[in-house]
């Protein structure tokens, strides 16, 4: 593993004992305590970067407007377009100033309650509102919230003693399986009847047959997530004793699996708990029969109410509930993680350490060819803290990896069948990422529905890569990029899908994905400027991390980078962080029936991922716009290009 040369750099030649301890720890974690000390250090590293980046709200000179929900707001310029963002559960101080501009003691101290478009709802006691007068002034300091980072810590602290935890964290043993492999069932989704890797899973899991961590790889498209819930299903029914914690990294993508849960299950049995900070108004309908809300707030039951339910359904930070509320040893057991790529790996441990049961079994979903955690130090993602429990296993554990071509069906199963994506728009994805194994199998009536659009460049190739020679611009208020030019023709192409009578394109079936905060917010504006009787605040404009998860009938990109004033020198690095081949496979596989991609091709032919699209564009007719030979000795990607590093450059990233 590379070290970060400043992490550990001395005046001296030579390591002192403690900076060659943390060396050792981060290039040996194949034991659970030096595994506990690498990501214990890890973590301190990202709550140092995010208390830093969360300074830059502070506020020396605020005005703070009491609202009738007894709420303190505080406008924030620019909270919308910066990233990281100010998030509900921060925390804040904040210390009156008298007439001559000094503070105050001592500060209030309060919580972020509503994060809004330009401004932020904040809570404090009763003594402040009592005090408080619409002409005082205050010095305002954000601090996050490190409640999930002391979880994380607790799990690495306990970890050691599990009896089993070599065996979670290092697989290292396959259980022989029966004839045949898992148990037949009788599956309750049709769609995962007619699936064949889908029910294999289901079996496996309703089996008991898998080894102790056991995968869904489900690329974009594939059901993961019913599949999960399948398995759960089947559990209920074949296991009456069996308790079972199911975990997603979202409240949102909770409350879908909650939904999907609720449809075959008797609601007696489904618990979905939140969090305390959540809003209820932000809970989906069909769940809130059966979350922890009541006499208008959030309350946390007791263990013995708990246990009365079959399925917990948390976040993985609201899973340290759970732990904290000591269960027997032996009730959970089974713990499901859904999304389970998305989270930090000490993140997925907080819903294993001191809640599942050492003879249970973990199952994890997720696609390690996506995007990964939300990781803000450079040092930490360096050293492996940005990738994920389930992606770690798959590329070094013999138990989850491939051998000759194959997973082990008690440790992984691929789901195969793409039921979002027309043929065209999916083969890229598929030969890159996925090993050409992806099988075509959504509705053909919606994946051809664009195919004979009058504006495609050529007619049954529903992809078009509109080449343009833009100007990637910053404005002085914000390091993020936008181009002018591309935002015209994001415009052009949202017309001409609004306007066409021939076929009925919807405001919600487009999404825009630009990878720069600030071309988000210029197309935004762009869209503000259409009569509202069409509806275009309904179209999603996101950052690619925004999308991940979500589908659209089509999806325009806009690249925005292409400056070429040095050329020959740094044009691969302007590609900022466009060279991450998970941040384009996310982008790409969003789009079901139409992918526009809008760029500059002279710039993003120099990356071989790019450039594979970009060629495929244009050998299938594809192509329209600027003036490019791609076979010009100019444009050829060389070795040097590829081996550079793919990691996302932490001032540019517009992930939070």
């Amino acid at each position: 593993m590379a070290i970060t040369q400043g992490v550990f750099s001395s005046s001296k030649k030579t390591f002192t004992q403690e900076e060659q301890s943390l060396k050792d720890d981060l290039l040996d974690s194949q034991n659970t305590s030096s595994y506990a000390k690498k990501f214990k250090m890890l973590l301190h590293m990202e709550e140092h970067q995010k208390r830093q980046d969360i300074k830059r709200y502070d506020i020396e000179n605020a005005n703070l407007h009491l609202g009738e929900d007894s709420l303190f707001y505080l406008m924030v310029p620019g909270l919308a377009e910066k990233r990281p963002s100010v998030l509900q559960g921060d925390r804040v101080k904040v210390k009156p100033l008298n007439s001559n501009g000094k503070g105050e003691d001592p500060p209030y101290e309060g919580y972020v309650h509503r994060v809004e478009l330009d401004r932020v709802g904040l809570g404090f006691s009763r003594s402040l509102r009592e005090k408080h007068s619409s002409k005082k002034k205050y010095y305002v300091r954000f601090d996050f919230n490190n409640w999930p980072f002391q979880l994380m810590h607790r799990s690495l602290q306990t970890i050691t003693s599990r009896m089993d935890s070599s065996e979670i964290l290092f697989p290292s043993s396959i259980p022989a399986l029966r004839t045949g492999g898992g148990k037949a069932v009788t599956v309750l989704n049709s769609l995962v009847e007619k699936n064949k890797e889908q029910k294999t899973a289901v079996e496996m899991i309703a089996s008991g047959e898998t080894s102790k961590v056991f995968i869904i790889f489900g690329p974009p498209g594939t059901g993961k997530t019913i599949t999960m819930v399948e398995a759960v299903h089947q559990l209920l029914k074949s296991d009456e004793k069996a308790h079972m914690l199911v975990c997603v990294t979202s409240n949102s993508a909770c409350d879908l699996l909650t939904t999907k849960l609720l449809k075959q299950s008797k609601p007696s049995a489904i618990f979905r708990m939140h969090a305390r900070s959540r809003n209820w108004k932000d809970v989906c309908d069909d769940v809130k029969c059966v979350s922890n809300y009541e006499n208008k707030k959030f309350h946390y039951p007791s263990e013995e109410e708990l246990k009365n339910y079959r399925v917990l359904v948390t976040t993985l930070v609201t899973a340290g509930r759970i732990a904290s509320a000591r269960f027997p040893k032996d009730h959970f057991k089974y713990v499901f993680i859904d999304e389970a790529g998305q989270a930090l790996e000490p993140e997925t441990m907080i819903a294993i350490v001191g809640v599942m049961a050492e003879d249970g079994k973990l199952v994890m979903a997720g696609d390690p060819k996506q995007l990964g955690p939300v990781v803000r130090s450079s040092i930490a993602s360096t050293n492996g803290l940005q990738t994920s429990f389930l992606e770690r296993l798959m590329n070094t554990s013999s138990v989850h990896g491939r051998d000759e071509g194959s997973y082990h069906p008690a440790s992984v199963v691929k789901l195969l069948k793409n039921y979002r994506s027309h043929e065209s728009i999916i083969k890229i994805p598929n030969e890159n990422f996925y090993d050409n194994e992806l099988l075509v199998c959504a509705d053909k009536q919606m994946r051809n529905s664009m195919s004979r659009w009058k504006h495609l460049p050529k007619a049954d190739f529903p992809m078009i890569f509109h080449g343009v020679q833009g100007e990637d611009r910053q404005e002085s208020n914000s390091p993020s990029y936008f181009n002018s030019e591309e935002v015209k023709l994001v415009m052009e192409y949202v017309d001409k899908l609004l306007s066409d009578q021939d076929r009925i394109v919807t405001p919600e079936q487009i999404g825009v994905i630009c990878p720069y905060r600030k071309q988000v917010k210029k197309i935004k504006e762009e869209l503000k400027k259409i009569p509202e009787n069409l509806k275009c605040s309904e179209i999603k404009v996101g950052s690619v991390e925004e999308f991940q998860g979500q589908e659209r009938l089509v999806i325009i990109i806009s690249t925005v980078r292409s400056d070429t004033k040095h050329f020959q020198v740094d044009s691969k690095s302007n590609l900022g962080f466009l060279i991450n081949p998970k941040r384009l496979n996310v982008a790409i596989t969003r789009a079901k029936a139409l992918l526009i991609v809008i760029g500059n091709p002279r710039i993003l032919c120099l990356d071989e991922h790019w450039r594979s699209l970009l060629k495929y564009c244009i050998d299938n007719g594809g192509y329209t716009g600027l003036n490019f030979d791609i076979n010009d000795e100019r444009y050829k990607v060389t070795d040097s290009d590829n081996s550079l590093e793919k990691s996302t450059p932490v001032e540019e990233s517009d992930r939070s």
